[in-house]
C-alpha cells in the first residue's frame, strides 16, 4: 500500500504534466491489484478544487475526470480525532498546510510511503517516508 498526494493524481487529469508517466504506472499497479493506493477523504475535494481553479474544462471534461477518479476505487481513509490532532501540530511545527500533512500523517500511521510531487514538503520536512514521485519504485 502507497498514500499518494494530489500532486500525483492530478498528472492522471491534467496532460503535459511533470512525472506523467510515473503517476500512470502507479494507478496501473493500483488497478492491477499489485499496490493499493490509499488517499485521505479530502483528497477528493482537494481534486475537485484543482480542476475547479487550475483548469478550464468544458462541462463534460470535469465530470468525466472526476469519474475516472471515482471509477478507481482508491482506499478512501477517514482520519480519527488523534490524527487530526497530530496532523495539526507538525502543520504548524514545519510550517506547511493541514492537507499536505495529513498525507504524510496518515502515511505514518499506516506504515507506508507517500508519495508526492510536491519538493517543497519533502524538503521542509525531511521525513523518510515521504518520496518523490521520481524516486518512488
Amino acid at each position: 500500500m502507497i498514500i499518494i498526494d494530489t500532486s500525483v493524481a492530478v498528472k492522471w487529469i491534467i496532460k503535459g504534466e511533470d512525472f506523467e508517466s510515473q503517476s500512470f504506472v502507479l494507478m496501473q499497479r493500483h488497478i492491477d491489484q499489485k499496490n493499493t493506493i490509499m488517499i485521505p477523504d479530502l483528497f477528493y475535494f482537494e481534486i475537485g478544487n484543482t480542476i475547479a481553479t487550475k483548469t478550464t474544462f468544458p462541462t463534460e471534461k470535469i465530470k468525466s475526470s472526476l469519474e475516472k477518479i471515482f471509477d478507481l476505487g482508491l482506499e478512501s481513509y477517514t482520519p480519527n480525532p488523534k490524527e487530526v490532532v497530530k496532523t495539526t501540530l507538525l502543520a504548524r511545527q514545519y510550517k506547511t498546510s493541514f492537507y499536505d500533512m495529513l498525507y504524510a500523517v496518515i502515511a505514518k500511521e499506516k506504515k507506508c510511503k507517500l508519495v508526492t510531487a510536491d519538493r517543497k514538503f519533502i524538503e521542509k520536512t525531511k521525513f523518510t517516508h515521504v518520496v518523490h514521485i521520481s524516486e518512488y519504485k
